[in-house]
């Protein structure tokens, strides 16, 4: 079988030597960008680790005050009741009629005193 070959004229074959440099150029540009998003990836995790360990030890420090300061009852109203309930909220994400709900309640537990 013998091979064809296509004669290309040199303005067509400058053409498209122009055209496979601007797409290696286009696909090294996509390559450094992809380079710098994956780096810019790891260092967001890492700040999200040290944040977290950040929150923990803060958490920690102020159940350790929590611990440490007096307490007193208010009208019927348990602090740890109060404090289980807001860290209840953090938990999930809320929907905002949900927060509204939320805040509702604490208005009339307000309103109540």
């Amino acid at each position: 079988m013998a091979a064809e070959y296509v004669r290309l004229s040199s303005p067509e074959s400058i053409y498209g030597q122009k055209q496979v440099l601007h797409t290696e150029l286009e696909l090294l540009g996509i390559v450094k960008r992809i380079m710098a998003f994956q780096k810019l990836r790891q260092e967001e995790l890492i700040l999200k680790i040290a944040l977290k360990k950040e929150f923990d030890d803060t958490m920690e420090n102020l159940k350790l005050l929590d611990k440490l300061l007096p307490h007193t009852k208010m009208m019927g109203l348990v602090k740890k009741e109060f404090i289980s309930e807001e860290i209840e909220e953090e938990r999930g994400v809320l929907t905002l009629e949900q927060e509204i709900e939320q805040i509702k309640r604490r208005l009339e537990k307000l309103h109540g005193w």
